[in-house]
């Protein structure tokens, strides 16, 4: 998607309208008459200039008859204005923290920090997780809808504007969906049902709408270090005592056990 900022405004009274002409003159594309025009096509130039638009924004959203347009679209709040600082924020800091390199990008879920309604990892304590998208197959097969998530997904990466950054990358987004299962086998163990009540035939009657993934299974408790592993014998340490108090007991223990 091709960049497309467009700010008009009318001449002003404000003490702020020459600082204001200054600044928008800066840029490859300013009109001054009829009224007063700033287009901006390109995120480099955006950028690059940002101090001057972030003044020229700031003192025109104030003024009768502004109007601000991002890719086609009129914007009356200040919402897409901060969307796009949020994108040039994480855009500097690819540039200046990680020397071009992509792997800035690959580490986020989906190749992109802008990417977050929908959570890759399961571990993870917020939702919606991939699997929640999907539908059964039958009894006990989940088939996962990728192409909902896609959906999901690249309307995220426009609102956010993230489609407009030079490193997005949809075929990474892909790569990623392609690596999560195709389907997943209900074992009521690892992965079990959700339902809902729905009232059918005069009874209430559970009926399955979704899967969850068991977080417990996450966690295995051979990897668990054991008290003894470190403090075995006679040391005891009471529940009711604080940091410092059961640190002093442990140091004591150690040096009688050297």
């Amino acid at each position: 998607m091709s960049l497309h900022i467009k700010l008009t405004f009318n001449k002003s009274r404000s003490k702020d309208f020459a600082t204001v002409l200054k600044h928008c003159r800066y840029f490859d594309h300013f009109w001054e008459t009829p009224g007063h025009k700033l287009e901006i096509v390109s995120l480099e130039e955006l950028y690059q200039k940002w101090e001057s638009f972030n003044l020229v924004y700031y003192y025109t959203r104030k003024w009768a008859g502004t109007s601000f347009s991002y890719n086609g679209t009129e914007y009356r709040k200040n919402d897409m204005f901060y969307t796009i600082q949020d994108l040039k924020r994480c855009y500097k800091e690819y540039r200046e923290d990680h020397n071009d390199r992509q792997e800035f990008c690959d580490t986020f879920e989906w190749g992109c920090s802008r990417l977050k309604s929908v959570s890759k990892e399961i571990n993870h304590s917020f939702g919606p997780f991939w699997y929640d998208y999907g539908y059964f197959v039958d009894e006990n097969r989940w088939r996962v809808d990728k192409d909902r998530i896609r959906e999901v997904l690249m309307d995220e990466a426009k609102k956010t504007c993230a489609v407009d950054c030079p490193l997005f990358n949809e075929g990474l987004m892909n790569y990623c969906l392609f690596n999560i299962p195709d389907e997943i086998f209900i074992d009521g163990v690892k992965w079990k049902k959700t339902y809902k009540q729905e009232w059918k035939d005069g009874q209430m009657i559970n009926v399955a709408i979704g899967i969850v993934h068991d977080m417990e299974q996450m966690y295995s408790r051979e990897d668990e270090p054991e008290f003894e592993t470190y403090y075995p014998g006679d040391l005891e340490i009471p529940e009711n005592l604080n940091s410092n108090e059961a640190d002093e007991i442990i140091k004591n223990w150690e040096k009688r056990n050297r």
